[in-house]
């Protein structure tokens, strides 16, 4: 039998998978592990930094606009069948033309994922199962 700090540490960051309408295939979603929360926190305080120091003194800082925190937790929590990342904070502007209530849809479900809002009804699930 694993210790409790094996079976603790090696648990696995849960997964969903969606259909997005008018997207063709279903879409599989992992909550984030804290490595990829502190990531996504860090890039949006980078972020936050560079826009207030180019409001501060544009002469002296590169442009920089705000990035939307739903699109981010979206590229943040998209994975593939090994629960490897499917994009990455570069793939942002690829994403300029997807319809946002798409985006919209799917971080409602990580919000929803990544709360224990809905953990006493997700353990009674699962010991129906």
């Amino acid at each position: 039998m694993s210790s409790l700090k094996d079976q603790i540490l090696g648990q696995k960051a849960r997964t969903t998978t969606i259909n997005v309408p008018g997207w063709p295939v279903p879409v599989r979603l992992q909550e984030m592990t804290v490595a990829r929360k502190l990531a996504f926190y860090q890039i949006m305080s980078d972020n936050l930094k560079a826009v207030n120091d180019y409001k501060a003194d544009p002469e002296k800082h590169p442009k920089a606009e705000l990035l939307d925190e739903a699109l981010l937790g979206v590229i943040f929590s998209i994975v593939d069948e090994n629960d490897e990342l499917v994009f990455s904070p570069d793939d942002m502007d690829h994403f300029q033309n997807v319809a946002y209530d798409a985006i919209r849809e799917i971080y409602m479900t990580i919000l929803d994922r990544n709360s224990w809002a809905n953990e006493a009804e997700e353990i009674e699930a699962e010991k129906k199962d």
